[in-house]
């Protein structure tokens, strides 16, 4: 039995070809882009990555916008802000790496400013799991069926899928793998 009642009740329910959005957990996920010069020089193709995941009542997981590139910290937030309002997200997870303690102040300040509601923030630990252990479990995840990806942002993460583990960045795959990790999706 699950431990959500509404996912119990469904348990003997076969799960339909299409959900109602409101149906389902939504989260974006964000990967910053390297912030010092030598993390910069460590990894030049890196970029930040914001994935908007969501999870429906039968347990499938649904990638449903990707974005991958480098803009400045207010740009980048003015994004993240536009793609939880466009999904309807409450929640944005960010891994917590050295520059990113100044996402979540400056992430209130602007939604406050904009006279936007505040997202929920959820900061991702990337010692919880090592990065190959997160990548193995989200491909593990798409052979199994229960990962969907809009046909309008395959490209995107087939661009690092494909080559991966050779490919020039994993930004993208790094930042939906975080939605396994517990409170996250």
């Amino acid at each position: 039995e699950h431990y959500n009642p509404e996912i119990s009740a469904l348990d003997n329910e076969e799960a339909p070809r299409s959900v109602l959005l409101s149906r389902c957990n939504r989260i974006l996920l964000v990967d910053p882009a390297p912030s010092t010069e030598t993390e910069r020089k460590n990894s030049p193709n890196a970029r930040t990555a914001q994935v908007m995941k969501l999870i429906d009542p039968w347990g499938r997981r649904f990638t449903v916008s990707i974005w991958a590139g480098r803009e400045g910290p207010e740009a980048e937030i003015r994004r993240m802000l536009a793609k939880l309002e466009e999904w309807g997200a409450e929640r944005i997870g960010i891994e917590e790496v050295v520059f990113s303690i100044v996402y979540r102040p400056f992430l209130n300040y602007i939604a406050r400013a904009e006279g936007k509601p505040t997202p929920r923030y959820i900061g991702l630990n990337p010692g919880r799991r090592e990065k190959g252990l997160r990548l193995g479990a989200l491909a593990r995840s798409y052979a199994e069926g229960f990962e969907y990806v809009l046909e309008s942002e395959r490209g995107r993460l087939q661009e690092e899928a494909i080559p991966y583990p050779y490919g020039r960045t994993v930004d993208i795959l790094d930042a939906s793998s975080y939605d396994r990790d517990p409170g996250v999706l």
